[in-house]
C-alpha cells in the first residue's frame, strides 16, 4: 500500500506478517542485485510481477523479491512490514500507466481534475460574451441544471485568473442546499480559486480534507499553496506526487506550480530537484513579477551550486527589474552572499539593509533583512542602530525563527556591553541612555543586576551621581525584593546622600525596611540614615539612631550631631574622647588633626577655659611639628571669641565639609573593589 512518511514523500508498505532478514542477490545471468526479505511460515508471496516507477516486485512463492531501478532505494523492515522509499520519496504509479496517461484520460482516471485548458478565452470580448451567456443560463435554469451552469461559470472564471470573481459564484452555488451531490467538485474549486486569489490559508482548509488526501490534482493544487504559506518540505513532498501530471494544465498554472515547487526544492536544499523544475518553465509566459521571480530562484540554485560571481549577477538583474520582493531578497541574498565570501563593507552593507527595510514590509524575507542588518550593525558598533532594528523586529509580530535568533543575539550585545567591559568605549551619557532605552534585554536574575551595578559604578566615577542614582532606583523598585534590596538601598542611600539629597536616602531606607537582616548591612543602613538626618537638619533624631551604636564612625556623626545643635561643650568633649585613645600609637591624619583644632574652638566657644587647657596639654607635641600647629596654638592661647583671629578661624573650622570626610570613613568601612560608594560629593 502506498502512503506518505512524516515529511510527505511517498512510500510502499508491503505487509509481511513476521519479516524476518533483507538478502542481497546477484542474478547471475542478467547481473541486477534482488532484495529478498525472507519472512517465516505460513508462505506469502505475490502471484505475478509488479512493476513500478522506482522498483519492480518479482513474482515469488514465499517471501518479497524486489528489484531496484533506482541507486537510493531503500528497504528497512518493521514488525509487521517492509518499508519500500527513497530520499526525495517514491513515485508509487504503475510505471506503465503512468507514462500512457494524457488529457484525454485525465478527466476520466483523476476524478478531482478541472480540464482548465479547454475554458481558456485568449480573447477578453470572447470571456465576457461567455460570462454573460452563462449568467443568462443561471436565471433560467433550476435544480441540478442551474448548479451544473454555475460551477461551469466557476471554473470559467478560474481557468482566465478570475480568482475572487469565481470565489463569488461559488459562495451562491455552496448556499444551494441541493447542490450536496456536487460538494467535491465545488469545494476542489474554491480550493483552486483561494490559491489564484492568493488565499493559501483557505486553500488548505479545504486541500487538506481526508477526502482529498489521495487526488493527485488536489496535492498540486495544495503544493502551491504550501510553499506560499512557506510550508516548503511539505511542498515538496505534493510536488514530487503530481510533478508528472502538470502538463495537463494552462501554462500560466504550469508555471506557478514550477516556481513554487523551485522554491521548495530550494528551500529544503533539493538541488536535483530544482533544476529538474526549472527546464520546464516557459519563461516567454512569465509575467514580469514572475520573471523577476524566477531569475530569483536561478540566482539562488547557482549560489547552491558554488557559482558565487553567476549568482552577483544575476541577483544583480533582479535588482535592476525593480519588482517587490524579488527586489527586497535580491538585496538580502546579495549582501549576505558577500559577507560570507568576506568581501562585504559592513557598514555600507547595514546603510543599504536599512534603506531596503524602510521600504519593503511582510513576510520571512523581513525577518531575515532585519536580522542581517542587526548583525552588521553590532559588528561595525553600531549599538543604538542594532538594538533599534530588533525592537522593530519584535514589533512587526513575524514569528519566526530568526526573530527568536535576533532577540536573543541582542541580549548576548547588551550582556557584553554592560557585564564584560564593551561599554567602557562609549560616552558615560550614551552608555546610560542606551542602557535607558532598551533596558528591556537586560536578563534576569544576578547576571541583569550586575550589569546595572556596573554601570552605576561607571557613572559614579564620573561624578554622575544623580544618574547613577536614578539607576539604583530602578533596581530596588523593579527588579530586588528581600536582603539584596535591602543591601542596593543601602548602594542608593549613599549615592543621593553624596549628592547632597538627604531626604531621598531616607525615603528609600524608610521604605526597603526589613526584618531579619544580617547585623552587618542593619548597622549599615543606621549609619546611613544617621547621616541623612543630619543632613536635612534633624540632629537630635539623629542622634537617637545612634544610640544603641557603637564605634569611631559613630562618635563622629554624633559630634556633627552637636556641633548642627550648637552645643560646642558636647562635641568638644565627644573629639577629644575619641582622640585620646592610643594616643601614643595611632597617628594623627589630616582630618584628625582639624577635628582637634575643632575641639579647641569648642571649647572656646562654649567658654570652658578648662577644657582648652586640658586639649592643648594632651595633643600640643602631637601636632607641633605638623602644619595645623599654628592654628591650634593661637586657638588653644589665651584669647577672646571676639578677636578678628578666632572668628576667621572659627569660620574656617565650620566651613569644613563634614560629608566628604562622612565618605571617606564610609568607603574604608563598607567599600570592598568596584565598590558603589562615592568617593566625592556633589558640589554645593
Amino acid at each position: 500500500a502506498a502512503r506518505r512518511d512524516e515529511a510527505g514523500r511517498f512510500e510502499v508498505a508491503a505487509s509481511l506478517e513476521r519479516p524476518v532478514k533483507i538478502h542481497q542477490l546477484r542474478d547471475p545471468e542478467v547481473g541486477d542485485v534482488l532484495e529478498v526479505i525472507t519472512i517465516l511460515p505460513p508462505a506469502r508471496g505475490i502471484v505475478r510481477n509488479m512493476n513500478f516507477v522506482d522498483f519492480e516486485a518479482l513474482s515469488s512463492v514465499h517471501g518479497l523479491v524486489i528489484k531496484p531501478t533506482r541507486d537510493d532505494l531503500e528497504i528497512t523492515l518493521k514488525r509487521r512490514e517492509a518499508i519500500i522509499s527513497a530520499s526525495d520519496g517514491l513515485i508509487v504509479s504503475s510505471a506503465r500507466e503512468t507514462r500512457l496517461r494524457d488529457e484525454a484520460t485525465a478527466a476520466i482516471e483523476r476524478r478531482s481534475f478541472i480540464d482548465l485548458v479547454s475554458l481558456i478565452e485568449e480573447n477578453p470580448s470572447e470571456l465576457q460574451f461567455r460570462r454573460q451567456q452563462l449568467l443568462q443560463q443561471t436565471s433560467v435554469a433550476v435544480g441540478r441544471e442551474r448548479q451544473d451552469v454555475r460551477l461551469e461559470l466557476a471554473q470559467v472564471l478560474l481557468a482566465n485568473r478570475l480568482g475572487n470573481e469565481a470565489l463569488g459564484v461559488l459562495d451562491l452555488l455552496s448556499a444551494d442546499r441541493e447542490a450536496e451531490a456536487q460538494m467535491d467538485a465545488i469545494m476542489l474549486t474554491r480550493a483552486a480559486a483561494n490559491v489564484v486569489a492568493n488565499r493559501p490559508g483557505d486553500a488548505l482548509q479545504i486541500l487538506g480534507r481526508k477526502s482529498f488526501a489521495n487526488e493527485v490534482d488536489a496535492l498540486l493544487w495544495r503544493a502551491i499553496a504550501r510553499a506560499d504559506t512557506g510550508d516548503f518540505t511539505g511542498a515538496r513532498g505534493d510536488v514530487l506526487v503530481t510533478e508528472m501530471i502538470v502538463e495537463g494544465y494552462p501554462v500560466w498554472v504550469k508555471n506557478r506550480y514550477l516556481l513554487a515547487g523551485i522554491r521548495a526544492a530550494i528551500e529544503s536544499d533539493d538541488t536535483d530537484l530544482a533544476l529538474r523544475l526549472a527546464e520546464g518553465v516557459a519563461f516567454s509566459k512569465l509575467s514580469h513579477d514572475q520573471a523577476a521571480d524566477f531569475e530569483l530562484l536561478q540566482a539562488r540554485i547557482d549560489e547552491m551550486e558554488g557559482r558565487i560571481d553567476e549568482a552577483l549577477d544575476t541577483y544583480g538583474r533582479v535588482i535592476a527589474l525593480d519588482v517587490r520582493p524579488s527586489r527586497a531578497e535580491a538585496i538580502y541574498r546579495t549582501i549576505a552572499l558577500m559577507d560570507r565570501m568576506g568581501r562585504l563593507d559592513g557598514q555600507k552593507g547595514a546603510q543599504t539593509l536599512a534603506r531596503e527595510s524602510i521600504v519593503w514590509r511582510g513576510g520571512p524575507i523581513e525577518a531575515k533583512m532585519l536580522q542581517l542588518l542587526a548583525q552588521l550593525q553590532f559588528r561595525t558598533g553600531d549599538y543604538r542602530g542594532g538594538f533599534a532594528t530588533v525592537k522593530e523586529a519584535s514589533e512587526t509580530k513575524i514569528e519566526t525563527e530568526d526573530i527568536v535568533a535576533l532577540t536573543d543575539r541582542a541580549q548576548e550585545v547588551f550582556g557584553e556591553l554592560y557585564l564584560n567591559g564593551g561599554a567602557d568605549a562609549l560616552d558615560e551619557i550614551e552608555a546610560l541612555t542606551l542602557f535607558y532605552d532598551y533596558r528591556y534585554l537586560t536578563p534576569a536574575g544576578a547576571r541583569g543586576d550586575e550589569m546595572i551595578r556596573n554601570l552605576a559604578r561607571r557613572l559614579i566615577g564620573v561624578d554622575l551621581l544623580a544618574q547613577a542614582a536614578d539607576l539604583l532606583e530602578y533596581q530596588v523598585d523593579s527588579r530586588l525584593e528581600g536582603a539584596a534590596r535591602a543591601q542596593i538601598a543601602a548602594d542608593l542611600a549613599i549615592v543621593r546622600i553624596a549628592n547632597r539629597e538627604p531626604a531621598e536616602a531616607i525615603k528609600v531606607l524608610n521604605r526597603t525596611a526589613l526584618a531579619g537582616l544580617p547585623p552587618s548591612l542593619k548597622r549599615q543602613r543606621r549609619i546611613l540614615e544617621a547621616r541623612a538626618l543630619l543632613d536635612a537638619g534633624r540632629y537630635e533624631l539623629a542622634r537617637d539612631v545612634l544610640s544603641t551604636l557603637v564605634g569611631r564612625d559613630v562618635d563622629l556623626l554624633r559630634v556633627d550631631a552637636f556641633w548642627g545643635e550648637e552645643r560646642y561643650r558636647e562635641a568638644a568633649e565627644a573629639l577629644e574622647v575619641t582622640y585620646s585613645q592610643n594616643v601614643a600609637t595611632v597617628p594623627l591624619s589630616p582630618p584628625a588633626r582639624m577635628n582637634i583644632v575643632k575641639a579647641a574652638v569648642g571649647y572656646v566657644l562654649a567658654g570652658d577655659m578648662l577644657g582648652l587647657d586640658r586639649v592643648r596639654r594632651k595633643f600640643s607635641d602631637r601636632l607641633s611639628t605638623t602644619p595645623e600647629w599654628g592654628m591650634f596654638d593661637f586657638v588653644t592661647s589665651a584669647l577672646t571669641t571676639s578677636s578678628l583671629e578666632f572668628r576667621q578661624i572659627a569660620a574656617e573650622i565650620a566651613g569644613i565639609d563634614s560629608l566628604g570626610a562622612f565618605l571617606s570613613a564610609y568607603q574604608n568601612a563598607y567599600g570592598e573593589v568596584g565598590s558603589l560608594a562615592p568617593v566625592l560629593a556633589a558640589s554645593l
